[in-house]
């Protein structure tokens, strides 16, 4: 059984995590990150989905736009444990990495609905764009909705 963190461990929270909340009422953690846009927060989600996947510890979250709220409790334990606290420990540099990785990247291709506006502008046939999404992977049902 997963043991929920010990009193001198809590006393010790606000200074090892000072970005997270004490949830005292819920026993957890809890912060609130803001990224430039949508992409920037769903990318900093992927990353620590793998990260909790791998850790059999999973968030609660919520996200809206370019905010994101997670909350870290271990229900297994009732509450507060060393794996809530690793995961808000290991959360901090992913965020750091992904609100200063630029973007779109300096050598970016352009946005795929370009390309797919080139090809029909030089085609000037729509099954041509449609071979175009085809070869390109993917289905006529998601390319319209690209357009």
């Amino acid at each position: 059984m997963i043991e929920v963190l010990n009193d001198a461990a809590r006393a010790a929270l606000p200074d090892e995590l000072p970005e997270w909340r004490v949830m005292p009422e819920r026993d957890a953690l809890h912060r609130q990150f803001r990224f430039r846009d949508f992409n920037q927060a769903w990318g900093f989600m992927c990353r620590v989905a793998l990260l909790a996947e791998a850790q059999d510890h999973h968030p609660e979250w919520s996200n809206v736009y370019n905010r994101l709220d997670i909350t870290l409790t271990t229900h297994d334990a009732g509450g507060l444990s060393a794996r809530a606290f690793r995961a808000g420990c290991e959360a901090g540099p992913r965020y750091r990495r992904a609100v200063t990785t630029p973007w779109p990247p300096p050598a970016a291709a352009p946005r795929f609905g370009t390309l797919a506006a080139t090809r029909l502008a030089a085609v000037g046939d729509p099954a041509g764009l449609d071979t175009f999404r085809c070869r390109k992977g993917f289905s006529r049902a998601a390319c319209a909705l690209e357009e």
